[in-house]
């Protein structure tokens, strides 16, 4: 009859240790203070998970922004983080943080990927505009819609808003729901169908923003 194994001696799961996780180049998935989550890969050199991890957690809160080339582009910008680590800003949902070497990452001692899982970060140290009838408007016209909100026909809730517009046109007004996101400080239109669909949306204001006209 074959022996049974309690469950008391069996091998329990072990979590990979720091040199293990920083032989792989991964650092595992950190949440940071905007509500989202960062998974760090990719790291190289002298730096450990801890350090890696921990500047992620901050990523988009950095001391100082600075540009790498001349003239100044939103491609050069990257954050100043403790420690002397900078990072770019957000492409495709991913950012490069290194420490030491030039102003683009030459030479670096150490560094590292952040792929944010949510999405819903803003680039480098923004701040939500105002959530107002007179901020939404102009953010509004500044992405090409000729439109006013209805009377307070409008909601924020992390760096989203919605906005009942009225677009006129051949005499008669329409009125749409358009979606906005924050950046660089002021809002935007962005697609309902992208963010809606990704869960980018907070709750709090998903029903005006996602499921009306």
């Amino acid at each position: 009859m074959p022996s049974l194994v309690s469950s008391a001696s069996a091998a329990a799961p072990r979590s990979p240790s720091a040199s293990e996780e920083k032989a792989s180049g991964s650092c595992g998935t950190v949440p940071d203070d905007h509500g989202d989550a960062v998974k760090v890969s990719g790291l190289k050199g002298q730096a450990s998970c801890s350090s890696a991890r921990s500047i992620a957690k901050t990523y988009g809160h950095p001391k100082a922004v600075k540009t790498s080339c001349h003239p100044s582009g939103r491609e050069c910008e990257y954050g100043v983080y403790a420690e002397a680590w900078r990072c770019t800003g957000i492409f495709q949902d991913s950012f490069y943080c290194w420490l030491g070497g030039d102003a683009k990452g030459r030479g670096a001692r150490a560094s590292f990927y952040g792929l944010i899982i949510s999405g819903r970060l803003l680039d480098l140290t923004e701040h939500r505009p105002p959530c107002t009838r007179h901020a939404l408007t102009k953010g509004l016209r500044d992405g090409g819609l000729g439109a006013q909100i209805d009377r307070d026909a409008f909601g924020c809730a992390g760096h989203f808003a919605w906005a009942g517009a009225v677009v006129h046109h051949d005499g008669t007004g329409d009125e749409i729901t358009v979606l906005l996101k924050a950046g660089r400080g002021s809002w935007h239109p962005v697609s309902r169908g992208r963010f809606c669909e990704d869960g980018s949306v907070p709750k709090k204001i998903y029903q005006p923003a996602c499921e009306s006209n």
